[in-house]
């Protein structure tokens, strides 16, 4: 009975503790350095004004229904998704870490047909860069050639100076960057991303506009994107993240095994001192750089375009 009732008040402490006051906490805490808290402090303001002065005991499917239907009105569902899975995630670390409460309910996702990513023909690729603002062209190459996420490219978490590591013996350098799975990845480049690099100027950040951080990306290529007119799908996705879909695509493509493929898009849940020994750094090279010749291949794309 003591146990049960030493149990018992230890909730009872933060009884009262709100979603928002729990999310705070969680967003504050450094131990999670894997996790994308940029996307998540952008859900926390979304959910702040339906659940942020909820009580943890009372966030559920049913609390969180006049957000999904207000969101829906303006995003598609899987944007919702996410700001549903931040949820989730702060019940989990209420219950598993802080122990503020008993435990969490489950959070339904939405249901519906998901947006794919979708990979570029070589004439699509020049279509669209065609269309990019100058500040932006180098950003697509570089991604477009090593697979590295647009968010590792550019933004506050973006390539920096430091970051870049020569490799004398290959003839070759890398980035190596804090992969989002929490393990240092490297960033491999090819002849035409180094190229790209050595036309970059000093400063803080590899990639700059006017001396300053290039902080937005996504209006950019969405706009270049519909302005080559281009026939859309509903379901496609438009953004820069296909740049590094089209990378991984390209290398299947040209016949890189599915470990390689993994490591260079730092897919693997591993770390760099096991996984990025030079004969591995040499076989990824050996596979980007053939993708600097154009090869023909067909990029699958949604039924509902071919007809």
């Amino acid at each position: 009975m003591r146990r049960g009732t030493r149990y018992e008040s230890r909730f009872d402490k933060h009884r009262y503790a709100t979603f928002g006051e729990a999310a705070k906490v969680w967003l504050d805490d450094p131990y999670w350095q894997g996790k994308s808290k940029g996307r998540q402090t952008i859900s926390f303001e979304h959910l702040y004004d339906y659940i942020g002065e909820i009580l943890l005991l009372d966030v559920d499917d049913l609390a969180l229904q006049s957000f999904k239907e207000a969101r829906l009105k303006v995003v598609k569902p899987g944007t919702v998704d996410k700001d549903l899975r931040f949820v989730s995630t702060i019940l989990n670390y209420a219950v598993r870490v802080l122990r503020w409460i008993p435990s969490a309910p489950l959070i339904r996702e939405i249901k519906g047909r998901r947006m794919q990513p979708q990979a570029y023909s070589w004439e699509q690729q020049d279509a669209i860069f065609s269309k990019l603002p100058d500040y932006m062209l180098g950003p697509a190459i570089f991604a477009v050639n090593t697979g590295a996420r647009m968010g590792e490219i550019i933004g506050k978490d973006g390539l920096q100076w430091t970051q870049l590591h020569e490799q004398p013996q290959m003839k070759a350098f890398l980035f190596v960057v804090d992969g989002k799975n929490g393990y240092e990845r490297a960033i491999i480049c090819n002849s035409i991303a180094r190229s790209v690099i050595n036309r970059q100027q000093g400063g803080e950040y590899v990639f700059a506009r006017d001396g300053k951080m290039i902080k937005t990306w996504c209006r950019e290529f969405k706009q270049a994107y519909g302005a080559t007119g281009m026939r859309r799908d509903p379901y496609l996705k438009t953004g820069a993240h296909n740049l590094r879909h089209t990378f991984g695509t390209r290398l299947g493509a040209v016949g890189a095994p599915e470990w390689i493929i993994k490591r260079l898009l730092g897919h693997a849940n591993s770390n760099i001192t096991q996984d990025y020994t030079q004969p591995v750094l040499e076989i990824g090279l050996e596979w980007t750089e053939k993708l600097t010749n154009r090869f023909e291949y067909t990029p699958l794309r949604s039924i509902r375009l071919a007809v």
